[in-house]
């Protein structure tokens, strides 16, 4: 019976990161069940989604670095700056290669994004989404984003089809992205496709991500040979297993003095801490206590 872990999905294009909870959640029969970021209906590609315990660290992961591959057409813009919505401006499109090249490569680094208003973006509670469907426009401010890596993936100025990837960070949103490029090429864009190929340490070319039609189609008996466990998220993390005594202490929350375990570290070390049995225990940092010792105490336990 699985209780606790991380299933990544490679999700279905239309269907939402909701749609895709509840077919985990009615497969397994488990109402713990999270997603780790909405991903637009019209997108597809990797999902991580965490059951049990495991919706403990859904933070972890949504904040990590996003990659996708994003395709797009010059000369329209619609009012939710993809196809599915309405065409509200067109215009001629006379881009060279070269210009075309270096307005996609000027987005790299740090800038500002306008969030739109057809995302989940809050504002004072209210989905940003859903006050654009009652026709209300309000101003968003500007957000910092990072977009360490940006390159041009198809180039075809017949059709005026293009498709670039992007490495970016978490809050970003493409169709933006994308709507900006075009304004800077003095013409209109609009996201035409969008698959996100990785989320954090998930990527979609790992033998576990599996396609959630097939999660809908068999159930549990698919995603149990796929489950990965909660530790692999911190596998950057150095492995610590606490003595049988010093895991009770741990347990009960008692900070452990770090010379006790026969062990250096510094301050705000982070360690994936372990029982004997080999039980992942929790996320644990080396901090000082008011005796000035340097002790681990845990950040986000899992027993």
């Amino acid at each position: 019976m699985i209780e606790s872990g991380i299933i990544v999905v490679n999700k279905a294009k239309d269907m939402t990161s909701h749609d895709c909870v509840g077919i985990i959640r009615r497969a397994l029969k488990i109402k713990r069940v999270g997603h780790t970021g909405t991903l637009d209906p019209m997108a597809t590609g990797v999902l991580p989604i965490c059951v049990g315990k495991a919706t403990k660290i859904a933070d972890y992961i949504s904040t990590g670095e996003k990659e996708y591959v994003a395709g797009f057409k010059l000369g329209e813009k619609t009012d939710t700056l993809d196809i599915t919505g309405n065409v509200i401006k067109r215009s001629e499109v006379n881009v060279s290669i070269e210009e075309f090249t270096d307005a996609v490569n000027s987005f790299k680094g740090i800038i500002k994004q306008v969030p739109p208003m057809y995302s989940a973006k809050k504002i004072k509670g209210k989905k940003l989404y859903e006050l654009a469907r009652e026709g209300i426009e309000i101003e968003r401010e500007p957000v910092i984003i990072e977009i360490p890596e940006i390159e041009v993936k198809k180039c075809d100025f017949e059709n005026n089809e293009f498709e670039i990837r992007v490495v970016c960070s978490k809050g970003t949103y493409i169709r933006s992205l994308i709507d900006d490029l075009g304004e800077k090429l003095g013409c209109f864009a609009v996201m035409t496709s969008l698959t996100r190929t990785r989320s954090g340490i998930f990527s979609l070319s790992d033998s576990k991500v599996i396609d959630i039609m097939e999660v809908k189609k068999n159930g549990s008996s698919v995603m149990a040979k796929n489950f990965i466990s909660v530790d692999k998220v911190f596998d950057g993390y150095k492995k610590l297993i606490l003595p049988y005594n010093h895991e009770i202490r741990f347990k009960n929350g008692i900070k452990i003095v770090v010379k006790e375990l026969g062990i250096s570290g510094n301050e705000d070390d982070f360690l994936r801490v372990y029982s004997t049995t080999g039980e992942f225990l929790a996320l644990g940092t080396f901090v000082y206590d008011e005796a000035q010792r340097l002790v681990l105490k845990s950040v986000k336990s899992f027993y």
